[in-house]
């Protein structure tokens, strides 16, 4: 009796192993299972290893992507470039016209020295080399070169003649007419140039009166130096012969254009939306 009630109690005990035993096999089974279900990572394949992209699928991707950057990039930096030059157009032309307006306060009205709007009739220089020596000392001067624009570093060295940008640009095949006529016209060569008094201010813009016009740079040194891109040309207008007082506006005349370059009154109009009508 003592062997028999041993054996069942030894069964028991190993019974009761074996179901707790069970149990812990089906719970992790269970979380194991559950895991799976859980895991954004792929299930491992019979070989043993995971699923992913090839060498040839990731350089196919790179390649790709490097087009459209190719691609977009440029167009970005230019389009970063223009809002730039934007910027300093607006700077440069408050900076002179504030200069003007302060300058007529200063000496009266009757001033004359301006062009009559749209047109030469009319036109008065009889007080300009006066109003001119008025009007840079309302501007914030760093620099002043006399006769000696280029030797002294206020214009850019690479900065090019308006008759030889005139002629490239408009002349054709008649280069040398085209040249002759702009020379006569409005004689803005790197002579003519270098031989005028220029003030180059604080801000770093670059200023060049002429008789009823100022030549401005509106970035200084910085390229591109070209005609029509940062190196544009002011007039000196009333807007009708009965105005006391003259401003500064947007000029056609005398103003060559390096290819891809704008007229003074072209950028004015496209970034304030104006009509100017020359």
């Amino acid at each position: 009796l003592r062997i028999l009630k041993g054996d069942v109690i030894l069964n028991g005990v190993k019974n009761r192993r074996n179901e707790r035993k069970s149990l812990t096999q089906r719970f992790f089974e269970q979380s194991s299972q559950n895991d799976n279900l859980k895991s954004p990572l792929p299930p491992f394949n019979k070989g043993g290893r995971k699923s992913a992209f090839t060498l040839a699928e990731i350089l196919v991707t790179l390649g790709v992507i490097g087009i459209i950057a190719a691609m977009t990039l440029p167009m970005l930096a230019r389009n970063y470039q223009f809002y730039i030059r934007q910027q300093q157009f607006k700077k440069a032309y408050a900076e002179l016209s504030v200069a003007v307006q302060k300058t007529q306060i200063d000496m009266g009205e009757g001033i004359r020295c301006f062009y009559l709007k749209n047109g030469l009739e009319g036109a008065q220089n009889i007080d300009c080399d006066y109003f001119k020596s008025e009007l840079y000392k309302n501007l914030s001067i760093s620099k002043v070169c006399e006769g000696n624009a280029f030797s002294g570093k206020c214009f850019p060295e690479d900065m090019r003649g308006g008759d030889v940008v005139y002629a490239e640009v408009q002349g054709g095949n008649d280069y040398e007419a085209a040249l002759l006529q702009f020379q006569g016209w409005c004689a803005l060569s790197r002579e003519y140039l270098d031989s005028k008094t220029i003030y180059v201010s604080n801000s770093g813009c670059i200023f060049m009166p002429m008789l009823l016009q100022t030549l401005i740079d509106i970035n200084g040194h910085k390229g591109p130096n070209k005609w029509g891109h940062d190196i544009f040309i002011f007039e000196y207008n009333k807007r009708n012969k009965y105005d006391s007082v003259f401003v500064l506006e947007p000029s056609r005349r005398c103003h060559p254009l390096d290819k891809g370059g704008y007229y003074s009154v072209t950028f004015f109009d496209y970034l304030y939306g104006q009509n100017t009508n020359y």
